[in-house]
């Protein structure tokens, strides 16, 4: 399950390779992520060797689609198996797991999908984001409205031994292009958290 410090990583991971992209259309920011050159299942599809899609939004579909991106269908993660056939090298679950009722589920049909030596890549939001944290101390919760689960490092890697997927790197992105006092936040947490034993 490789991590990744930024989403570049992402792409060399999946460079010329056949992907799986769960969770593709980035809805409901999907136009905005196209407009600024964003958009992970655009370059994904750039980088791999055969990029498919799937997403539960069908505004989202739709407008890949418009955009160009045809190898893209609408279904639910917890049954990932129920539309391909196909054996993937890599399957991409970015910013999925939060969302979903059962992760397991998705977890058990993605592995299902992988062809052998194949690899699975997680990202997930940070349970120990920072401004989440401050927040708390003025009884507030940063919590975006659709997701359903924090994970942190050892509940994510817990989750996936109990679906029959080892850990190889876990790792966290951080903003490029954020406010300098973003910035200062994230990258101590990055350096202690790859510092610690």
């Amino acid at each position: 399950c490789p991590g990744a410090a930024s989403l570049d990583e992402v792409n060399e991971n999946c460079a010329n390779k056949t992907v799986l992209h769960v969770g593709c259309t980035d809805w409901p920011i999907t136009h905005n992520k196209i407009e600024k050159g964003q958009l992970l299942h655009a370059s994904l599809v750039r980088s791999a060797k055969l990029c498919k899609g799937l997403d539960n939004s069908d505004e989202g579909i739709a407008l890949l689609k418009k955009n160009g991106y045809e190898n893209v269908i609408k279904g639910d993660a917890q049954n990932i198996d129920n539309y391909f056939d196909d054996k993937f090298e890599v399957i991409v679950l970015g910013e999925v797991l939060e969302h979903i009722p059962n992760p397991g589920l998705v977890l058990r049909s993605a592995r299902r999908c992988l062809g052998i030596n194949g690899f699975l890549i997680v990202t997930v939001p940070n349970a120990f984001y920072i401004r989440r944290i401050i927040s708390l101390f003025f009884k507030k919760e940063i919590v975006h409205k659709d997701h359903l689960f924090y994970f942190s490092a050892k509940t994510l890697i817990k989750l996936l031994k109990l679906n029959a997927f080892d850990t190889y790197y876990l790792g966290f992105t951080y903003p490029k292009d954020k406010h300098f006092i973003n910035r200062l936040l994230y990258y101590p947490m990055c350096l202690l958290y790859h510092a610690w034993p």
